[in-house]
């Protein structure tokens, strides 16, 4: 597959993306779903969709039945054809290098944590409200008190961490205890994992916003769910909203860091009102609400992929001939390019049955010559799959044009050739 044919399929593929983020960010609002840990596990699932998306269509590419053939023309000067205008690699370059930058700060923030622990005073002694928290969670973490945070924050699989802020020895002991728990529960949780798996997807995806949206709400709902089991289990509710807002006050600006804070810029209002609230919601609606919205996020994804279908190359296709014809005329100034030549009449080219049976489609480059009195004196296949060049000369050779006194003109010819699973007749 050629850069440009990719990159038209990326288009294409974040179109499929915005999309199913729409249908499946609406669905949850019109079923009215809001227990926590049923939307954690929805927005995951609409992530991990719109990953697999590209896996789970059909992609348009050789197939029996029709046999559709299409041209594009472009005239260039006649001393011969300047370099082709192409912005494939530009683009691909602007994308491997978002791609570069994002794996860059993820490195430096996971370096930057680790110094933050290498420098920070460890906490061996926990206090006695909280002592009892590790064995009665089934975890075990370290805690360390750093100067360079102002949020607690967790991270680390095998050896986990948990860094707290000097604010926190001066709260209370409830709240000390609250917050603890709230990221031992994140250590139990394995949610560092889990954010360096969503870290991977933003950077590959940076470009995005949709999948940006779909990790801040998969965080967000994360979050509530420790919430609701610390308020629920271990702490009062009152306690821990306290504590909440305690941490939110010392909060003045925090730094991104790739590490499960407790509190991000934006998620506390959502939270407090949660814990306000005390939404319930039944196991059946729960359970019902899920389905309908897996119903709209499977129905969109269809609509997504027959809008803005993926295509993949045939298999006898010349790689070279895909995507290089596009832009077919040359990069002269304007006052130097031959103005083209309007066609009077033109005969489609025939698809070769010989070439459908063997299932070949692809695309054929043609230098032509138009002579002053409109006929085509000469015809050349620069490109393309050798059992569909010929069909594409013989139909051309016997296109006219308009009598020009400018002389000769050469012009480029792009001739695809084309198979779909729909039945009927081939078409020009």
């Amino acid at each position: 597959m050629s850069a440009a044919q990719a990159l038209a399929n990326l288009g294409a593929y974040s179109l499929q993306l915005m999309l199913l983020a729409l249908a499946g960010g609406v669905a949850p609002r019109v079923m009215r779903l809001c227990a926590p840990r049923a939307m954690l596990a929805y927005w995951q699932g609409l992530l991990a969709a719109c990953l697999f998306l590209p896996a789970l269509q059909p992609w348009r590419t050789v197939a029996d039945g029709r046999g559709a053939v299409t041209w594009e023309t472009a005239a260039v000067p006649a001393a011969g054809p300047g370099p082709q205008v192409t912005l494939a690699p530009a683009l691909a370059i602007m994308l491997a290098a978002g791609v570069l930058l994002r794996g860059t700060w993820l490195a430096l923030g996971w370096r930057r944590l680790a110094r933050c622990r290498g420098r920070a005073r460890p906490l061996d002694l926990l206090p006695e409200n909280m002592a009892d928290l590790p064995e009665r969670l089934g975890v075990r973490a370290r805690f360390f008190v750093s100067g360079e945070i102002d949020a607690p924050a967790t991270f680390g699989h095998r050896h986990p961490a948990v860094l707290l802020p000097p604010a926190f020895l001066k709260m209370a002991p409830e709240a000390q205890r609250a917050v603890a728990a709230h990221e031992l529960l994140h250590v139990r949780r394995h949610d560092w994992a889990l954010l360096v798996a969503e870290e991977t997807v933003r950077a590959a995806l940076w470009f995005h916003p949709a999948v940006h949206w779909l990790v801040g709400r998969i965080r967000l709902c994360r979050e509530q769910v420790v919430d609701l089991q610390v308020a629920g289990r271990l702490a009062d509710r009152r306690i821990y909203l306290e504590a909440l807002l305690e941490v939110a006050r010392g909060l003045v600006r925090a730094r991104p860091l790739p590490a499960a804070l407790m509190l991000r810029e934006g998620h506390l209002r959502d939270r407090i009102e949660l814990l306000l609230e005390e939404v319930h919601m039944s196991k059946t609606r729960i359970t019902l609400s899920l389905a309908a919205c897996a119903v709209a996020v499977v129905a969109s994804a269809v609509a997504a992929a027959w809008s803005f279908p993926l295509r993949a190359m045939g298999p006898h296709d010349d790689p070279a001939a895909v995507g290089a014809p596009e832009v077919a005329a040359a990069a002269e100034p304007a006052a130097k390019r031959m103005p083209e030549r309007k066609i009077v009449s033109k005969m489609s080219p025939v698809y070769p049955p010989e070439a459908k049976k063997d299932k070949i489609e692809g695309t054929v480059l043609l230098e032509i010559t138009i002579e002053k009195t409109g006929e085509v004196s000469s015809v050349t296949a620069v490109k393309g799959p050798e059992a569909l060049r010929e069909a594409a000369a013989t139909a051309v050779r016997q296109w006219r044009y308009e009598p020009s006194d400018l002389g000769p003109t050469r012009a480029t010819i792009t001739v695809r050739f084309t198979l779909d699973k729909s039945k009927g007749k081939d078409k020009p």
